[in-house]
């Protein structure tokens, strides 16, 4: 699966996340429900929010670097979510 909103320079292959000084967690918005109706089938849903605006990638890096990891800074603090403007990608 690929996402692009139109604002992207690039497509949006996979999660994106952090590593070393930066941080260590993905960078996302998601919902994520797991049920079961029988002891070997079960039902995964996933609901990924993805924003209409130009996905934050320098601004989350740069000010990771800036914070310890008490203080991370997360896709929504970056105020990429603010006007409510998002696609929702459901998965089953």
């Amino acid at each position: 699966m690929a996402l692009w909103n139109g604002k992207d320079p690039i497509l949006k292959e996979r999660l994106f996340g952090l590593t070393n000084n930066e941080a260590i967690t993905v960078k996302m918005r998601r919902s994520i429900t797991s049920t079961s109706t029988a002891p070997q089938a079960f039902l995964h849903e996933y609901l990924y929010k993805y924003p209409q605006h130009a996905f934050p990638y320098c601004d989350l890096v740069e000010t990771n670097k800036r914070r310890n990891r008490d203080a991370e800074y997360e896709l929504l603090d970056t105020g990429v979510f603010n006007e409510d403007r998002y696609f929702d990608v459901f998965v089953e």
